[in-house]
């Protein structure tokens, strides 16, 4: 089957935007045709960067794309149509209910977020986000650097009267039961890797090191400890990355051999000099992630953020990096119930 064109694709965008046009008075037509073609500009080839025209074949996404365009046309943002580019183009990527539920939504509330509002919400979300790597001094790093870029289009507002506005747009629900756990406790505690107590000694180091091998990985694994001197741990992040790992390798038991590699290594015994140390490292050498540590410590109330905040926040972070290593959408997405 011959696949579709950009070409095509352009002449099934401008059969859309017609009908979209359509719909508005004569006063407002000519405008309304000049935002949506500008639209198409940016968003068809997107989706032909991402090999994704396709889809185009899917009544289910040509539904989409009008209900992109019309929101294009409520809105002569440049950003906006970014905006707009980027939550379609994870429509096309990966089509589950979930997917349609929180872009479509997010697709309908483009123009009526302020600027205030989506920089709070974006920072957030990067708040629940964590480094991907084994190796702390490289991975951390690595995710300032993806939280600077995102921020660096973004004003992060100082005060936060832009809270309602997102509850009524339903990206976050409120609760006023709680408050947040302190961001920094909240960063260590999913990243037990980086601050366990790891092990000391020649006996316990050798035993580690033949542990790692004979689950299968190199003895290369086992490094010393970045914040606790004298100490060794394994360069991982959580108990879900060595299983995924050794999945990968094809072990036969990845679950029973991710309990034996942990417990020789001390894994999830969190070490408070190691939490200490890594608080001290972000205020220190992480200037992009002090500044949502500011936005998530001084939040007023506990939240929730519902798929429709994740999806706009996704897409507003695809305008300034690629994420590449943080997971996609559909991830982030997860089960119903919320992650945060």
């Amino acid at each position: 089957m011959i696949g579709v064109t950009e070409e095509r694709a352009r002449a099934i965008a401008e059969d859309e935007a017609r009908k979209i046009v359509a719909q508005f008075t004569h006063e407002a037509r000519q405008e309304a045709e000049a935002r949506v073609e500008a639209f198409g500009q940016v968003a068809i080839p997107a989706l032909a960067r991402e090999d994704l025209l396709n889809t185009f074949r899917d009544p289910a996404f040509q539904l989409a794309l009008g209900r992109a365009q019309f929101a294009a046309a409520a809105t002569d943002e440049g950003s906006d149509h970014d905006l707009l580019t980027n939550l379609l183009v994870e429509r096309a990527r990966r089509d589950t209910p979930r997917i349609r539920m929180a872009v479509e939504r997010a697709l309908e509330i483009v123009d009526r977020i302020e600027d205030d509002a989506l920089a709070g919400l974006t920072a957030l979300w990067l708040c629940t986000l964590v480094p991907a790597g084994g190796d702390p001094e490289v991975a951390i790093p690595q995710f300032e650097k993806v939280v600077n870029d995102v921020l660096s289009g973004h004003v992060v507002p100082d005060h936060f009267d832009w809270v309602d506005d997102l509850d009524v747009l339903d990206c976050i629900r409120i609760s006023s039961i709680g408050s947040l756990k302190d961001y920094d406790a909240f960063f260590a505690e999913r990243l037990p890797g980086y601050v366990c107590r790891g092990v000391e000694g020649e006996h316990e180091v050798q035993r580690l090191c033949a542990t790692a091998v004979d689950v299968g990985f190199d003895a290369s694994v086992i490094a010393p400890h970045w914040l606790l001197e004298g100490r060794m741990r394994l360069q991982a992040t959580t108990r879900k990355q060595v299983i995924v790992a050794l999945e990968d390798m094809g072990r036969t038991d990845p679950a029973a051999d991710t309990q034996k590699l942990l417990e020789a290594a001390r894994f999830e015994e969190v070490d408070a000099e190691a939490v200490n140390g890594l608080t001290s490292f972000i205020t220190e050498q992480c200037p992009a992630l002090v500044r949502i540590r500011m936005v998530w410590n001084g939040f007023p109330s506990s939240f929730s953020m519902t798929p429709v905040g994740k999806a706009l926040a996704f897409a507003d972070a695809k305008r300034s990096n690629d994420l590449y290593g943080l997971g996609t959408l559909q991830q982030y997405l997860g089960p119903r119930r919320s992650q945060v």
